[in-house]
């Protein structure tokens, strides 16, 4: 019985922490810097700016100046320096037409 009392807590804090890594973001995909150094950055409405990653940025960089939701999670500590935090995308949900 001890061991079910420590157990199910503990399965339940691992489950709502590998949710809570999973994030859905909204913004415009800009593209900034110079080249070489340019970075494709999803701008939200509160004037956020997160860099976007993963193995999509290539498709992404198609959507700039598009209003998106994509689905993923932060690769790096936000205010690491002076470049955003990177958020490494898994899927996107919606592209918003104008």
């Amino acid at each position: 019985m001890r061991f079910k009392t420590i157990m199910v807590p503990m399965v339940c804090a691992t489950v709502f922490l590998f949710a809570s890594c999973v994030n859905q973001l909204e913004g415009v995909l800009k593209m900034t810097g110079n080249e070489p150094f340019t970075m494709l950055v999803l701008r939200m409405d509160d004037g956020t700016v997160v860099q976007v990653a993963g193995n999509m940025e290539k498709e992404l960089s198609k959507l700039q100046n598009k209003r998106v939701i994509l689905k993923g999670s932060f690769s790096e500590t936000p205010g690491s320096g002076l470049k955003p935090p990177s958020f490494k995308v898994e899927n996107i949900v919606k592209v918003f037409e104008e």
